[in-house]
């Protein structure tokens, strides 16, 4: 069953970053081709600010400094609480031979 719509791939399911790698042993298990190199996570103010990417959502103006400043905040935020403050994450992965 697809996870989004095959000709909006901003449809996607949310979840399917947390039913991929919540559990990472049962991801190497399964997937042993790949490794995780990289993982960062960020966006929270930010994002909740931003009035969205496909869809307008209201949204506060804010000036340039204040932007900056909930930028500093949210990677403070993400990197403490990924779990609970990251609406975004970053993952590289490596082929396995």
């Amino acid at each position: 069953m697809p996870c989004n719509d095959p000709n909006d791939p901003w449809s996607a399911n949310n979840a399917v970053l947390d039913l991929l790698f919540e559990d990472r042993a049962r991801f190497a298990e399964k997937v042993p081709y790949f490794r995780i190199v990289h993982e960062s996570y960020s966006e929270f103010l930010t994002l909740l600010n931003s009035g969205g990417v496909i869809a307008q959502a209201p949204h506060v103006p804010l000036p340039a400094f204040v932007v900056s400043a909930l930028g500093r905040i949210d990677r403070v935020l993400t990197n403490a609480f990924p779990r609970l403050c990251a609406l975004q994450i970053q993952m590289v992965l490596e082929r396995v031979d």
